[in-house]
């Protein structure tokens, strides 16, 4: 969706603009040559505060950004940076009550008894699938299954999920799953069968959990080697090409794809399937934030 109105694109109107860096970024605290703060990595999603125009550096008149990131503001020039648009939602899953304060901090690391969380990607989710709010997922599980929750988060727990394991939780909300190798499998063939097709027709009527590879910044790939589970919300096949929108529980927002680099950073063939009508998701009518 877009948002075009007497002439003013979504840009010029967005009260927080932001920016995404194309290269890295020298942070200083003045223009052009106050002392470095740090250096932005590519990639990097920064907030805009301000612009400030004809500065002058090497015998050019130059523009710089006032930009904040990662508690730090500073300024930087405009052409280590594009304008950042999302259309696609944010914020997806309700995690009321048990978000970090660090604004640093990725949307799944979590606060439970004082304790800092790391591994909340699968718990995630299964609240997306469910679509339910992050505290109903962990009180339901403890209350049901006690004993697998103590050694996976409770305490100084702070473990990842397995497949078998988000069956279970799944089915503490009485939802019946199978992983992603037994329903892909073909009978006669006697193996598993993941294609594009195969995981349009799939998402079409349920919900897939598939396990990828993230980096430190929690994107899907950049060489990354952390597993991480994701859930798939839309396959877009175009003949041998696809499009795929992922939830991602890293920054709790929804992200998309090609299907080649999603095969390509999967972390095997490892995941579960939910029969949709099992677990209808509310998230739905939630993918256009703007």
């Amino acid at each position: 969706m877009y948002l075009m109105l007497l002439g003013m694109s979504w840009w010029s109107m967005n009260k927080k603009k932001k920016l995404i860096t194309v290269g890295y970024a020298p942070l200083r605290e003045t223009a052009p040559s106050g002392v470095k703060i740090l250096s932005i990595p590519k990639g990097q999603i920064v907030e805009l505060l301000d612009t400030v125009p004809n500065v002058a550096y090497s015998n050019l008149k130059t523009t710089w950004y006032k930009v904040f990131y990662h508690g730090k503001s500073g300024y930087a020039y405009a052409g280590f940076f594009d304008a950042y648009v999302n259309e696609l939602s944010e914020n997806i899953v309700d995690l009321s009550g048990l978000q970090t304060p660090s604004p640093d901090d990725a949307a799944q690391y979590i606060l439970l008894e004082g304790r800092k969380k790391y591994n909340f990607c699968g718990q995630l989710s299964c609240a997306f699938v469910l679509g339910v709010s992050l505290k109903e997922i962990i009180d339901t599980w403890e209350y049901k299954a006690p004993n697998i929750v103590a050694r996976i988060f409770k305490g100084n727990a702070d473990r990842g999920t397995s497949a078998s394991t988000l069956i279970g939780l799944l089915e503490a909300f009485s939802v019946q799953a199978k992983t992603v190798s037994k329903h892909f499998r073909d009978p006669v063939l006697g193996r598993t069968v993941f294609t594009l097709q195969r995981l349009a027709e799939t998402v079409g009527h349920n919900h897939v959990i598939l396990g990828v590879k993230i980096g430190r910044d929690g994107i899907i790939g950049h060489s990354g080697n952390i597993s991480h589970w994701i859930a798939v919300d839309k396959v877009d096949v175009h003949g041998e090409f696809g499009i795929v929108t992922i939830y991602n529980p890293y920054n709790n927002k929804y992200e998309i794809y090609s299907w080649d680099y999603m095969l390509e950073n999967m972390a095997g063939i490892d995941g579960v399937v939910v029969k949709a009508e099992q677990a209808p998701s509310p998230w739905e009518d939630n993918k256009v934030i703007i």
